[in-house]
């Protein structure tokens, strides 16, 4: 940094959605889960540093974004409706499926998820694609931090977590009407980039690495431990949604319990430095303009949780609402 030179450049690779699954449609009738030959750019919104043994790995939350400019009279927009890539005819000669290509036509199926139309062109016809690439991992990645070598990544388990114990937010988002309930949004991100993750911290509890994940569009946040040992396969623990879906946001919000709507940046607070001698979790929650402190719980109460019986848990201690939503 002194010197203000990079020493190399890691990319992060692609995911794919054939061996992971994902809701690709808000018209294919609710939640639906299916396997695609398509790609995720990984595009990590936040990413975090930990060491396990003597092993240091970067976590990634991988978020996902279209590269969009608008300057002076210039605009450009990367992403294409995948019914507009088939309507287009963007497609070369040497795409590998016709099914998938008449997929694309299809809202219920691939015609609404949004795809690069810069990642995937195919060398010997530079202006169409031979590979689909969608944007965002919906979920977290491990990379060893001396090679950046992929050791870790959890697949559709976020989407599927969220679908399993909070399905009537499924993929849903904030939408700053006061008179709507979180459910009116229902499947509304499910065409562009799913749960979106978006921020995460790291931290110890006992001889566990606990890893903290939050969505963005739903505020949900999951918790992953990893054991002390050499494999690095993070359990599932749990999954918290502080909001209420009974409520409109306006109702939810001034009976403090919105939620953290947007949560830009989360940090562990560890039980020796917490007031209460209780690990804390903070989440900012940047749209519902909250500041939520959660103690992390080891025993089972109400937590939503894995089949198993979870071990860790979040538990609301206080939220600071900090706006007022306004009829």
């Amino acid at each position: 940094m002194a010197t203000a030179t990079f020493d190399n450049i890691y990319p992060l690779g692609t995911k794919y959605w054939g061996v992971s699954s994902l809701d690709a449609s808000d018209d294919d009738g609710g939640i639906r889960f299916r396997n695609w030959p398509i790609y995720g750019l990984r595009q990590p919104d936040a990413i975090s540093y930990f060491l396990h043994g003597d092993t240091g790995y970067i976590v990634t939350a991988n978020e996902g974004a279209p590269t969009k400019v608008f300057f002076q009279n210039v605009s450009y927009d990367e992403q294409l409706k995948g019914k507009d890539i088939y309507k287009m005819d963007l497609l070369s000669s040497s795409f590998p499926s016709e099914r998938l290509r008449e997929a694309l036509s299809e809202d219920p199926e691939l015609g609404c998820l949004r795809f690069s139309s810069a990642d995937g062109l195919d060398p010997t016809e530079p202006s169409k694609l031979y590979r689909l690439h969608a944007f965002g991992g919906r979920g977290v990645s491990i990379f060893r931090a001396d090679d950046l070598s992929l050791v870790w990544d959890s697949g559709d388990d976020l989407e599927r977590m969220e679908a399993k114990f909070y399905p009537e937010i499924f993929n849903s988002r904030y939408d700053d009407k006061p008179d709507e309930t979180p459910t009116d949004e229902f499947d509304d991100r499910s065409c562009k980039r799913g749960p979106e993750p978006q921020s995460l911290t790291v931290g110890r509890i006992g001889n566990q690495t606990i890893i903290f994940i939050s969505a963005q569009k739903t505020g949900s946040v999951f918790i992953y431990s990893l054991d002390t040992g050499e494999q690095i396969t993070p359990t599932f623990q749990s999954v918290y949604w502080g909001g209420r879906a009974d409520l409109t946001w306006e109702e939810a919000y001034r009976a403090r319990q919105v939620g953290d709507m947007d949560p830009e940046d989360m940090s562990f607070v560890p039980g020796d430095r917490s007031p209460n001698g209780t690990p804390l979790l903070l989440v900012a929650g940047t749209s519902s303009g909250t500041v939520s402190v959660y103690e992390v719980m080891e025993s089972v109460v109400t937590a939503k949780a894995s089949t198993k019986t979870p071990d860790l848990y979040l538990g609301l201690t206080t939220i600071l609402c900090l706006l007022v939503i306004s009829g």
